[in-house]
């Protein structure tokens, strides 16, 4: 069952992941989307649900641009926002895969290594068969298992095989390779478990713009000196910028993180310069990993949703970065509580004090087009791949528990838990007060300002209608919030089966037609 979690989870722990229309009065008309009929009775202050098409793949053929796209285009991040191997020709190639994805992407990658780009590709096929889950059960299984290797999300023998058969790249259920494998070039995961997923319109968006969104968005966080965050399924919480966060992120530690611990997967930092964000598409909200004795992370987060997939409606009260109380969240919430206590007196060395609960993330998605996969409660093969709708742009991801100290954990002489877990909002309120005392939105109820930022537009009408580009394709139903109904008692009390509920009603027969072709 380890070997099955692991190439279904391969970016759970994220690494360390949506929304008014447009500025008021600007009428745009959906693009590749299908609007609810439920919208045309009742206005409400967050954006309609929307859902784009979903394309009917049938040949090796359809997927090959999407193909040729990823594997040619350098990245320094990959994921469902930007994808990029970096391959340029004649490389040797090892592709790790999973028996239950679809053959059709495999093929298609085949097709485009091994007759187009003239690569040496080697697979290894991993064995056996997944099974759908609810989110509670994956967290107890997390939470009672010891932790191994194998909860990187690869097999363990990768970086050495790779090293010793002189592999140039390293593709496929390895994302912790990413960060992790030392090796001269970089090793990146395959995040495509389907042919839909692969055949998607987020692969092929133009990259300029999605440049414009990061530096228009991150330009306003340098500036940032504290923010506040709302959500209307209940977020409110304050913080500050230190000045040493921008130190630390900086490459200038400042004398708090010298010589401490391999972290993140890397021995350093992902240093940000004043003009570049630190991940592209993945924009640092808050100062990722990063908690000071002078942290100042209070007030509550609430949602519905991990990168794992739905839970029932789950409170976590904070004060100096550090949970006092969480509330709810059903069997999700119970194994989450019983880990706060297995961890309560284990001193991580990047952490100020005791315990694996305090808050480490607010990362925030900048590409409008990603989407929550259509099937990813029916199909065992794309369950997986809920964490997909993190990436959407003005969607948050908070981040709470540990991550800079994952390898130090991991090579403990008895490992020790190293997860942190995720609240995502979906409609966002992100205020920045920058250091003149300006008050700015980053996000807007879920829109992310920078899709409206003049420069943005421009570059944006290079490549096509500006209105329909940096719209946000997919964005989700929640009673109470942007459809009729009761918040907790239609959606919050079990949001899986009303999500579920909801991909069925409006995906229905492009869920049947996938089934004929993976499970």
């Amino acid at each position: 069952m380890a070997k099955r979690f692991a190439a279904n989870h391969r970016g759970f722990i994220a690494v360390a992941l949506l929304v008014t229309l447009m500025l008021a009065g600007m009428a745009v008309r959906p693009a590749k989307s299908v609007e609810s009929r439920e919208q045309a009775s009742r206005k409400f202050e967050y954006m309609e649900p929307r859902y784009p098409k979903i394309a009917n793949i049938t040949t090796v053929e359809q997927l090959l641009p999407y193909v040729r796209r990823i594997v040619t285009r350098p990245m320094p991040y990959t994921g469902d926002q930007r994808p990029g191997f970096g391959i340029k020709g004649g490389e040797k190639v090892l592709f790790i895969t999973d028996s239950d994805v679809d053959p059709l992407v495999v093929a298609a990658f085949m097709r485009v290594l091994r007759e187009e780009m003239k690569c040496k590709v080697d697979v290894f096929q991993e064995q056996g068969n997944r099974a759908l889950y609810k989110t509670g059960d994956i967290m107890k299984f997390l939470v009672n298992s010891k932790p191994a290797a194998w909860m990187l999300g690869g097999p363990s023998w990768t970086e050495e095989v790779a090293k010793r058969e002189g592999y140039d790249k390293v593709i496929g259920q390895t994302f912790w390779a990413n960060n992790n494998c030392t090796l001269k070039h970089y090793s990146f995961s395959m995040d495509w478990p389907t042919r839909e997923h692969l055949a998607n319109e987020a692969v092929m968006y133009p990259e300029e713009i999605i440049e414009a969104l990061d530096r228009v968005s991150w330009k306003i966080l340098r500036q940032t000196e504290t923010v506040r965050i709302t959500d209307p399924e209940g977020t409110d919480i304050t913080f500050t910028w230190f000045p040493e966060y921008w130190q630390i992120m900086d490459g200038n530690d400042g004398g708090y993180f010298q010589n401490l611990t391999e972290g993140f997967g890397t021995h350093h930092y992902h240093h940000g310069s004043l003009k570049d964000p630190i991940i592209s598409g993945h924009l640092t909200g808050y100062p990722f990993g990063i908690v000071l004795p002078k942290s100042d992370v209070r007030g509550v987060v609430a949602g519905t949703s991990d990168h794992l997939g739905p839970y029932p409606h789950l409170k976590i009260h904070f004060e100096n970065n550090k949970i006092t109380k969480l509330e709810g969240g059903g069997e999700f919430g119970d194994a989450w509580r019983q880990f706060i206590e297995q961890t309560k007196d284990i001193k991580y060395p990047h952490h100020p004090g005791p315990g694996n609960d305090y808050f480490i993330e607010a990362a925030i998605g900048t590409h409008p087009k990603v989407m929550r996969p259509f099937n990813v409660f029916e199909s065992a093969a794309a369950r997986g791949t809920f964490i997909a709708e993190r990436d959407r742009s003005g969607v948050i991801h908070i981040g709470i528990g540990q991550a800079l100290d994952l390898m130090w954990a991991l090579k403990r002489p008895e490992p020790l838990p190293f997860y942190h877990f995720h609240a995502h909002l979906y409609f966002p309120t992100y205020t920045c007060r920058l250091k003149d005392g300006r008050e700015v939105k980053l996000i807007d109820k879920g829109r992310l300002t920078a899709l409206d930022d003049p420069e943005v537009r421009r570059i944006a009408a290079k490549y096509g209608n500006p209105d329909e580009l940096l719209r946000e394709d997919w964005v989700p139903a929640i009673p109470g919030i942007n459809v009729e109904g009761d918040y907790f008692k239609d959606y919050a009390n079990d949001p899986e089966t009303y999500m579920t509920r909801e991909h069925r009603k409006v995906y229905g027969e492009q869920i049947d037609r996938s089934k004929k072709y993976y499970k």
